[in-house]
Order: C-alpha cells, then structure tokens, then sequence
C-alpha cells in the first residue's frame, strides 16, 4: 500500500506544471499589453491590434489575459480610464469633456454614462461631492 502512495505521489509531481520559458515569454507578453493601454489612455485597442503588436493569437490573448489578471482586456482599460477620471477630477479644474478626451471618449455623454455605470454618481456630482 506504501509503495503505491509513493508511485503515486511521484506521478503527481512529474506531471504538476512548471513555470516553462514558453510560459515566461507569454507572460511578458502580457505584460506588455498591460503597460501598452496603461500608457495609451486615449487610444481604444482592438483585440486583435493588441494580438498582432505581441504575436499571440486573439483567443489565446483574451484567454490569458483575463486567467493571469482577472479580468478582460476591456475591464482592464475601462478600470485605468476611470480611475486617471477620478484623479483628474479630484486634482484639476478641467472640464469634463477634457477630462473625457484625455481617458479616449470621443463623446463627453458616453464618458458620463460609463462613469455613472461605475460609480454611481455622474462625474460632476462626483467633483462636486468631493469639493463639500
């Protein structure tokens, strides 16, 4: 009976994953997708522009992406585009349809509807509740 539990044991171990470089390399792949929208606020990347840039196919990008960060590409950017809002909104005087070019909406009232959608308030009551 020991024997058979050490076999087994054995067996688990040679077939657990490893950390491989293929693994490595995709990985920094994803990386970089990360930082690329983190640093391009402005610009909305398709997919499939974000899978050519690093050489993974789409599937296996949204798949990826969403298995090591929790969550989609686009939960991702929407999540950086708001939070910069915020900031913006907190920090400067901007008006909010700068402040909506500055995070990539080209329409100040989709900017508004997607902040709304995550905040709750619209980002004028967001200002102007922070400023009381």
């Amino acid at each position: 009976m020991e024997l058979v539990t050490v076999q087994l044991s054995l067996k688990e171990e040679t077939h657990k994953p490893t950390f491989t470089t293929q693994n490595n390399k995709s990985l920094k792949k994803l990386y970089e997708i990360q930082h690329l929208i983190a640093s391009n606020l402005t610009k909305q990347f398709s997919i499939q522009e974000l899978s050519t840039h690093v050489g993974i196919n789409d599937f296996e990008l949204k798949k990826e992406f969403k298995r090591v960060f929790d969550k989609t590409i686009f939960e991702y950017s929407t999540e950086l585009r708001m939070n910069k809002a915020k900031e913006l909104l907190l920090h400067t005087k901007k008006p909010i349809y700068e402040i909506s070019e500055i995070i990539g909406y080209k329409n100040p009232t989709h900017f508004t509807a997607a902040f709304k959608k995550i905040e709750g308030v619209t980002p004028k009551k967001f200002r102007d509740k922070i400023m009381i």
